[in-house]
């Protein structure tokens, strides 16, 4: 067997764990109707099944990569394929909501350590000359499987169970760890990284307490003791990781690369992006069929109009970006997410799926426009040593902005007059954020002329 046959295996097997998570995420939306009425899920259970993958892959991304580094990415492969088919497993037989949620959250885990994992795995099967060329088949694999994601988990939801969307992450789990034991992967060096236990511990805390009051408020009110309590011990907590990162010399997290404009501004459009995202992948799959009464077929079809401009822009920034520059890329990616979510409110207001799908395409373009360049500012605006670090901030961020998506959606839910209502000040609020994002761009990121550093 030749070199070039290992790597093509291990590629096939970074491909297939792409393909887990990217179909995981996308599907999750359009099934939750069919989810909430075989578990009997209350709207808090359902913004949890969510929430707590976010919530532990947002809170472990960071340390993941300390985890691959100290075992290697060969077995960091593995315990993350595991560990997400395992998961998977789980959710799919779970009988009630609190082993599904609690299985959700471990897939978060799986997934931090699987993600760094991955791309550990295709930067030591391939040479440097190769890696490029790997890493666009690995990424365009999870942009194409992003596109037809939804559609897939409707067809799961109407015609066999949404147990099956879940269940078809075993075999592909299985098949990725086979591809990856028959390519004789020699063994990458392994490194000693330091730990962190107490920025670990404060930050779970605080992310988790922060978390769990805001999610959670809808359902106990918001004069709930418990709920201030978990509130407060989260935001003493948070002020704790961040006094004990900024006096550590080798912390959980560098707080310090805020202090770049670049960056700092880079990771408030993604931050927003990441609440924008959350919102318009998952409430209008819920409202397609709960409230427009489409079925889970014809509501993940529906969504078509929100991936398919994203794959476009996605593809059209890439070759581009660098003539546009990010100033501009921001401000008309975050204008046209606005635009999008503005007409996303007022089609579910008015119960128009017409209006809802043509709200989609400019949340698409938007999206499309800036998940990846803002990323690539973000990581490239710190000094080469902090970019693993500049990496899990912005993608902590990220996660943490749809958490507060799904929370906020809750808790104006459960104090609208109507769903009508909920839906306009909902999306309104996510228009007035990515108009917020749109201005931080405009007036911090540089110009193509001003990018070079």
């Amino acid at each position: 067997m030749t070199d070039q046959r290992n790597s093509g295996r291990v590629l096939y097997a970074a491909t297939s764990a792409m393909a887990m998570l990217v179909l995981d995420s996308s599907i999750v939306g359009v099934m939750l109707p069919s989810m909430r009425n075989d578990l009997g899920l209350s709207a808090t259970e359902q913004n949890w099944t969510v929430s707590a993958y976010l919530l532990t892959l947002a809170v472990l991304l960071p340390i993941g990569g300390r985890v691959v580094d100290a075992v290697g990415p060969v077995r960091g492969f593995i315990a993350g394929m595991c560990g997400f088919a395992a998961a998977s497993l789980i959710i799919g037989v779970s009988q009630g909501p609190y082993e599904m949620i609690a299985a959700r959250g471990f897939a978060g885990v799986a997934a931090a350590v699987l993600m760094p994992a991955t791309i550990a795995l295709i930067f030591a099967a391939f040479p440097p000359d190769g890696r490029a060329r790997a890493m666009a088949i690995y990424t365009g694999s999870g942009q194409a499987l992003a596109t037809v994601g939804p559609a897939v988990g409707g067809l799961c939801a109407e015609f066999l169970s949404w147990r099956v969307g879940f269940l078809i992450n075993v075999p592909v789990g299985v098949l990725g760890i086979g591809l990856l034991a028959t390519a004789r992967m020699r063994r990458a060096p392994i490194t000693r990284p330091s730990w962190d236990p107490f920025g670990l511990l404060t930050l779970t805390v605080g992310l988790g307490g922060l978390s769990f009051g805001l999610v959670q408020m809808p359902a106990w009110g918001v004069g709930s003791p418990i709920i201030w309590a978990t509130l407060v011990v989260g935001g003493v907590s948070v002020a704790m990781f961040v006094r004990h990162c900024l006096r550590r010399s080798e912390p959980l997290l560098d707080l310090h690369v805020f202090s770049d404009r670049i960056f700092a501004a880079a990771v408030t459009v993604l931050a927003c992006l990441g609440f924008a995202m959350t919102v318009l992948t998952i409430y209008p799959a819920i409202s397609l069929q709960s409230t427009l009464s489409l079925s889970p077929a014809a509501a993940g079809v529906a969504l078509l109009p929100l991936v398919v401009p994203l794959l476009v822009a996605t593809r059209w920034v890439g070759r581009h970006f660098d003539d546009v520059g990010p100033r501009r890329i921001a401000l008309w990616g975050s204008v046209a997410v606005a635009v999008g979510a503005a007409i996303v409110g007022c089609g579910l207001a008015a119960d128009s799926t017409i209006v809802l799908c043509v709200g989609l395409l400019p949340a698409g373009v938007g999206i499309g426009l800036l998940l990846s360049p803002m990323t690539t500012v973000a990581v490239g605006a710190v000094d080469e040593s902090l970019r693993g670090q500049a990496s899990g901030s912005s993608s902590m961020l990220r996660q943490l902005g749809g958490i507060v998506g799904l929370a906020s959606f809750g808790i104006i839910t459960s104090v609208a007059s109507s769903s009508a209502a909920a839906s306009a000040i909902g999306f309104a609020l996510t228009a007035a954020l990515m108009v917020v994002a749109a201005a931080v761009g405009a007036r911090i990121l540089p110009t193509p002329q001003a990018g070079a550093r």
